[in-house]
């Protein structure tokens, strides 16, 4: 992985690397910023405690995968089987 700011140089040379662009903050502020990857971004995270652009957005999925739970906890078992099969076929 290359970590940088976006250049015509390294678009060219990393051109069969996978790019995500992202903005992060430093001294002088909001900056843009890219990383180069050689392989493939992952399908599925290891981690999904940081998913979420910010506090707010990170609160919300927790709450809500609380409240989801919850929900199928309760629910007839034949009936969560039906809900995990739907989901796993997406």
């Amino acid at each position: 992985m290359i970590t940088g700011y976006r250049s015509d140089l390294y678009d060219e040379v990393l051109s069969g690397f996978h790019r995500i662009d992202y903005q992060t903050m430093t001294r002088a502020g909001m900056v843009d910023e890219a990383l180069w990857m050689n392989f493939a971004p992952p399908a599925q995270l290891h981690d999904y405690s940081f998913l979420g652009a910010d506090y707010r957005e990170r609160e919300r999925i927790k709450r809500k995968k609380t409240r989801w739970k919850n929900r199928i906890a309760n629910m007839d078992r034949l009936e969560r089987l039906a809900i995990m099969e739907v989901l796993e076929s997406v």
